[in-house]
């Protein structure tokens, strides 16, 4: 997504300015220097906004790509857009297009150039990627065949396909419900996996390896079941018999309660995480 991105700015940008530089490095969503010049340390969201504001304000980087899919130049960044910056994808450039910062809050990863050693303050030592952005109740806005009135959910920050299973993979689900369609009843019977079938869902109450999730994923997507792609719980010991199933129409959706779940949308839907008591 971001090298798409990327290349549409181009197209339209008039300065002819390489926006894709040969410096960075994108490997199954995780951006990296190409010469591995950046120092790489563990760090917490919370130490990140008074990094980046700080850089900002000492004109120590040229441009931003930011977690919304943007690139921005710093004279156009207001710092309260940094409010939040810990809980996306950041890339901060010099003026050769080189990265001087690369913070990763799904694995919790922050890459910096050694000339702004000095900037990097770490405070929180208590680290447990991935950093989500808490979302209060009004904001939620759940498009799908879900439903969830509690008070503590989280927008959960994805570039393409491979930060979605990047997340999944630092999230580690035990469990996880998919929507029942043809694509995925065909791949799951010629796959031979187990399942159990409820409410026109199907139920995996075990952990399943991560590429068999991207394939079920797949086949949601091909059945037509954009707005949630799948639904997965992080703990073991729940059993999904309780997880409540809600008639609608002539169909059903799923009532999250206080389970540990999130879920993966697709197109310009959000996805979010529920009842992970992470926020401050």
């Amino acid at each position: 997504m971001i090298k798409k991105l990327l290349e549409f700015i181009l197209k339209d940008d008039p300065s002819g300015v390489d926006l894709y530089p040969d410096s960075l490095k994108i490997e199954k969503g995780i951006i990296s220097d190409v010469d591995n010049q950046l120092i790489s340390i563990d760090a917490h969201s919370n130490d990140i906004k008074s990094i980046f504001i700080k850089l900002i304000e000492d004109k120590k980087f040229e441009a931003m790509i930011d977690g919304f899919e943007a690139y921005v130049n710093r004279e156009n960044i207001d710092l309260e857009d940094g409010e939040d910056t810990g809980y996306f994808l950041t890339v901060l450039l010099d003026r050769k297009n080189r990265p001087v910062l690369i913070w990763d809050p799904i694995i919790g990863r922050l890459s910096y150039d050694p000339s702004i050693q000095s900037y990097i303050k770490l405070t929180h030592r208590d680290l447990k990627p991935p950093y989500l952005l808490p979302m209060e109740k009004h904001e939620v806005l759940i498009v799908g065949n879900i439903i969830y009135r509690g008070d503590d959910a989280y927008l959960l920050e994805m570039d393409d396909e491979y930060r979605e299973i990047l997340l999944i993979k630092t999230l580690k689900p035990k469990q996880s419900i998919f929507i029942k369609g043809r694509e995925l009843m065909k791949y799951i019977l010629e796959n031979r996996i187990s399942y159990r079938e409820k409410c026109n869902h199907i139920l995996f109450d075990y952990e399943l390896d991560i590429d068999i999730i991207s394939d079920l994923m797949l086949c949601t997507c091909n059945d037509g079941y954009y707005n949630v792609q799948g639904i997965f719980f992080l703990e073991e010991k729940l059993d999904l018999n309780t997880v409540h199933f809600e008639p609608y129409r002539r169909t059903f959706v799923i009532e999250i309660r206080d389970e540990k779940a999130f879920y993966i949308s697709v197109k310009s839907d959000d996805s979010y995480a529920f009842n992970l008591n992470t926020r401050k």
